[in-house]
């Protein structure tokens, strides 16, 4: 009895172990399905670090119209100064020129990532505000300029641009006119409504993002292009268009129509974003980062892209 009595508790004690060891199996497997979980979930929301865009150098981009949209972050006390975080510039048909990450002069003390989209991990490849500055420079120079509230990204770009060559969609009377919107008070209207309204688009619905922004504007231009245009008869002049087979569409090979080509030709290749004869050659000099000094030529400003001491 004493014998069948031990075993009986043996047996007892392998089981509770044989259960205990598979508990412990699938603890552990249960812990590693957890961290598996936890780490693709984070992965996920990591963001993503945007690569700098720059197709100044690319003569069959080049359009008489351009459109611009820049994102800011805040600087100095509690981030109440705007500064440049991301700027970018679309061609007429929607191609993207630049879109480029820039790094403030000032220290980043609020990223305003709800509205601006952007965050810390964004502006480690950012590139200089000089250099960023003439990039931008570059693009819309001689160029018809859309965008939404142009001012606030020309102030913080510190740029001008000739009133005559601006056309802004958040002031554009034919735009609220066809959106049913009432004319324009102390507030305009915000592109986010005015590409609801006429081009069922949803835009900014979390965090913005520039490029989406100005294909927003450039979408509400064409539009209306043809009336705004006619109402301020200043557009600059059209680019030399040719036939399939180079020869200028000129009405009947009249003389004047001709020349008024010749104009338009040397006006496209004065306007070319490679040509270095447009483009001014001031030199700067400044530190990037720790440990590197670079020197460049602002109208070249893109050869810090390639430049793998300046990353």
């Amino acid at each position: 009895m004493a014998s069948t009595s031990h075993e009986k508790r043996a047996v007892g004690s392998t089981k509770r172990q044989s259960a205990s060891a598979k508990q412990q199996s699938i603890g552990v497997k249960r812990a590693r399905l957890n961290i598996r979980n936890n780490f693709f979930s984070r992965s996920k929301a990591l963001p993503i670090i945007r690569t700098n865009i720059v197709r100044l150098d690319e003569p069959n981009l080049a359009t008489q119209v351009v459109a611009i949209d820049c994102e800011f972050v805040g600087t100095g006390p509690r981030g109440s100064v705007s500064a440049l975080g991301r700027a970018s510039v679309l061609n007429e048909r929607g191609d993207v020129l630049l879109d480029v990450m820039c790094l403030p002069d000032e220290p980043v003390t609020d990223y305003r990532t709800r509205w601006s989209g952007i965050r810390a991990a964004d502006l480690s490849r950012g590139l200089p505000f000089d250099a960023v500055q003439d990039l931008v420079r570059r693009a819309v120079r001689g160029r018809v300029l859309v965008g939404h509230a142009l001012h606030n990204d020309l102030r913080v770009l510190r740029l001008h641009h000739p009133e005559g060559l601006v056309r802004d969609t958040s002031k554009c009377v034919l735009l609220q006119a066809k959106a049913g919107m009432p004319p324009q008070g102390k507030r305009p209207a915000s592109l986010r409504s005015l590409s609801l309204a006429l081009l069922n688009l949803r835009i900014q619905q979390r965090e913005h993002d520039s490029v989406e922004d100005a294909d927003a504007c450039l979408k509400l231009y064409h539009l209306v292009a043809e009336e705004w245009e006619s109402q301020l008869g200043v557009r600059a002049p059209e680019l030399g268009k040719e036939s399939d087979d180079g020869s200028d569409q000129a009405s009947n090979g009249d003389k004047a129509a001709a020349s008024v080509k010749e104009r338009q030709r040397a006006r496209l290749h004065e306007l070319s974003y490679s040509n270095p004869e447009s483009t001014a050659k001031l030199t700067a000099r400044r530190q990037v980062r720790p440990g590197f000094v670079g020197t460049w030529q602002t109208g070249d400003a893109d050869n810090l892209l390639v430049d793998d001491k300046y990353w």
